[in-house]
């Protein structure tokens, strides 16, 4: 947000979870100490009301401080559970909240992966909303001028392999790599020359959740190899994420500040002149391309296991096409790089020499015990998977109309 803009332009933008969608937090929950699943619920615990509990009966900081020496020095497992059968605590009672359990797999696992909570409340904050838009116009400007792109991407991508770098990122590389070159420069007239590197979404501010229909449960991500999904299981990764359904409200205010770049490539000049016109078109030719690249990876998947889905996709297709306000994005963990990065936009030479640097690298990270990146692996909903059925993590539905 640009504090001394003038709003131009005011919309309300509406996001509902399709599949599954998990924006991680900077904290994991731990299984016995965090979140207790007792029946297929999942109850995430507030440990000061556990205290306050204890502390309710009567009991010193001096006796609870014994107990917890006395339970680590045994390397008991499972403190928090003791505490509560110690002090005949109910969980309902100190629980934040009470989730259902979809996948019982979990239970084999100690780490959890948790959704963002802003305000006490799961979400997606506005940062993923602007991200969205930002892959999106990065992604429109690089297909429709790759051109202009190729000499320096290939030089990238080639530099991928030297030094240091970890697979994970490689697309931050990429992305460092465009911001040299989509740039624009303000002249300041008492100083030197300052260069600004891109940011055309500069007036462009979202703000985070209004209104949340909070929807949250306890799943698993599977990641899988695409061929053969119910065999071929490389890992799953439980986590507590916004279930179908959910849904949040948000406020995106346009201000009036042009950005003019001096310096660029021409037919890239007018995007900088005409942001927000562009913005929805490259968010729709996005959602459309990211549809139909779902369509052809599902298509190496079994077909029985795919055909809900498939037809989910077509639908969403129609409705991108006779809807200028509606897109289907991925949002989050696991939404896979072609949906984060300009995969997708680029020509079959340079996405096979991208394909085969990102299996150089992972296959160095792993030490040759995983040699496949991303597109030959497909994130998965736990729940849905152990029904037999292939529901790709991460699609979420984004509604935008202006006021």
């Amino acid at each position: 947000m640009n504090g001394n803009g003038v709003i131009r332009e005011t919309y309300d933008v509406t996001l509902e979870v399709l599949t599954r969608v998990l924006v991680g937090s900077n904290r994991d929950l731990l299984l016995g100490e965090d979140v207790i699943i007792r029946e297929n619920k999942a109850y995430i615990i507030n440990f000061e009301r556990v205290i306050e509990k204890i502390f309710s009966q009567g009991r010193s900081i001096l006796q609870l401080s014994d107990l917890l020496s006395n339970l680590k020095r045994n390397r008991r497992t499972g403190i928090l559970s003791t505490l509560l059968k110690t002090y005949n605590i109910n969980l309902e009672e100190v629980a934040k909240r009470v989730v259902e359990t979809t996948d019982n797999r979990v239970e084999k696992y100690k780490i959890l992966k948790n959704n963002i909570v802003l305000n006490d409340v799961y979400c997606v904050p506005g940062t993923e909303i602007k991200g969205v838009m930002r892959t999106a116009l990065i992604y429109w400007i690089v297909k429709n001028n790759i051109d202009y792109f190729r000499k320096g991407l290939l030089q990238v991508i080639d530099e991928l392999k030297n030094g240091d770098i970890r697979d994970k990122d490689a697309g931050w590389i990429i992305e460092k790599y465009l911001k040299t070159v989509l740039r624009f420069e303000e002249l300041n007239p008492k100083y030197r020359k300052v260069i600004h590197y891109y940011d055309v979404l500069k007036n462009i501010q979202i703000t985070d959740p209004y209104y949340v229909n909070e929807n949250v449960v306890l799943d698993s991500i599977v990641v899988a190899k695409r061929k053969n999904p119910f065999k071929d299981i490389i890992s799953i990764i439980p986590a507590i994420c916004l279930n179908r359904d959910a849904k949040m409200s948000y406020e995106l205010n346009i201000y009036d500040e042009p950005v003019m770049p001096t310096r660029l490539h021409k037919e890239l000049r007018d995007l900088y002149e005409n942001t927000i016109p562009y913005i929805w078109r490259a968010l729709r030719e996005y959602s459309l391309d990211l549809i139909n690249y779902e369509k052809k990876l599902l298509r190496i998947s079994p077909k029985n296991a795919t055909m809900d889905f498939m037809r989910k996709l077509d639908e969403w297709e129609k409705e991108v096409k006779s809807n200028t306000s509606v897109f289907y994005v991925k949002i989050g963990f696991g939404a896979g790089l072609y949906s984060k990065t300009i995969y997708m936009a680029l020509p079959d030479d340079l996405r096979r020499k991208l394909e085969e640097t990102m299996f150089f690298l992972v296959s160095r990270r792993t030490r040759g015990r995983i040699s496949i990146w991303d597109h030959l692996t497909m994130k998965l909903v736990g729940s849905d998977h152990l029904k037999g059925k292939i529901t790709p993590f991460a699609w979420s539905k984004i509604i935008v109309n202006r006021k």
